[in-house]
């Protein structure tokens, strides 16, 4: 699945979340790990930017 500059920027907000609650620079090895996690799940259909946001994850649509 390709990733475009909407989910690009989908994704980084979502790390910049992860790393400020975790007290992480995003330029650390643990940061990048965690930033492969998150396009992998995200690759795979998960929506976690809705459920780190606090919001309950919405249904896809197929």
């Amino acid at each position: 699945m390709p990733l475009f500059s909407e989910d690009l920027d989908l994704l980084s907000q979502v790390l910049e979340k992860v790393c400020d609650e975790r007290g992480l620079s995003r330029t650390t090895p643990e940061a990048e790990r965690i930033g492969a996690v998150i396009i992998q799940l995200y690759r795979q259909g998960k929506r976690i930017h809705a459920c780190i946001a606090g919001r309950p994850p919405q249904p896809t649509l197929k």
